[in-house]
């Protein structure tokens, strides 16, 4: 199996709604799924197996556990120790598609291949160390709420969003930004497959073809993000790609 696809979910304040868009990915993407969701320590670090939690009902890891989740790793440490604990974690997975990778300080030791970030119901709690996650983001998920288009407005200009919903009861409602974020990770998984096959900035048509089946995409996608990428196809009969 390739590498999988890393996506890091990070958020503008802790409740922001990072667990819940976690585990609504989790019920939609195709293929196994792992997830690693952070809890940032004052001294001790520990990696725990969410199965170990599993009848603690509400926890975030046990969450993404019963969304779909193959296994959840729970890091608990300071920030000096995250980037061994992440390694540790990441090795200790089983063989999955993806990882989705919860909280912001694991994308200064990750290079994820989607960002997302969660600005949350309440945009006046934005921290101030959450601004740099920000901006390494591919998209943000904004609720609808008068604080949060203030925000946008002093966002950079062509920052992807999508826009999520809270019902009165809290309900939290992903349905549009889950759509969206799994049509990128589409395109993020053809250009990664692509790229791990690609020599040379060239890749045989026999391998295009099993791309794109392996994929379950037509060859005409391929061919075209293939385009956007530069990559040329070779050896193939005129209109294959």
């Amino acid at each position: 199996m390739a590498n999988p696809l890393i996506v890091c979910i990070g958020g503008a304040y802790s409740g922001s709604g990072k667990t819940s868009l976690a585990t609504e990915l989790l019920k939609n993407v195709k293929g196994k799924w792992a997830a690693i969701k952070y809890t940032k320590t004052s001294f001790y670090t520990s990696v725990t197996d969410a199965a170990d939690t599993a009848n603690q009902e509400g926890k975030d890891s046990t969450r993404l556990l019963q969304a779909g989740a193959v296994a959840v790793k729970w890091v608990q440490s300071p920030y000096s120790a995250l980037d061994e604990a992440l390694r540790f974690a990441m090795f200790d997975l089983p063989r999955v598609l993806g990882i989705i990778i919860e909280g912001n300080s694991p994308m200064d030791f990750v290079r994820p291949d989607l960002t997302v970030f969660v600005l949350g119901t309440d945009a006046g709690r934005f921290k101030e160390s959450a601004e740099k996650f920000f901006e390494k983001s591919d998209i943000a998920v904004v609720f609808q709420t008068p604080e949060a288009y203030h925000k946008i407005k002093q966002w950079p200009e062509g920052m992807k969003t999508c826009t999520a919903s809270v019902y009165n009861n809290g309900e939290l409602d992903f349905k549009t930004c889950t759509g969206m974020i799994i049509e990128m990770l589409k395109t993020k998984e053809i250009q990664k497959r692509l790229f791990e096959r690609v020599t040379d900035g060239r890749v045989s048509c026999a391998l295009a073809r099993a791309l794109a089946e392996e994929l379950e995409i037509p060859y005409k996608e391929l061919g075209a993000e293939a385009n956007r990428l530069h990559v040329k196809i070779k050896s193939c009969d005129l209109g294959c790609f």
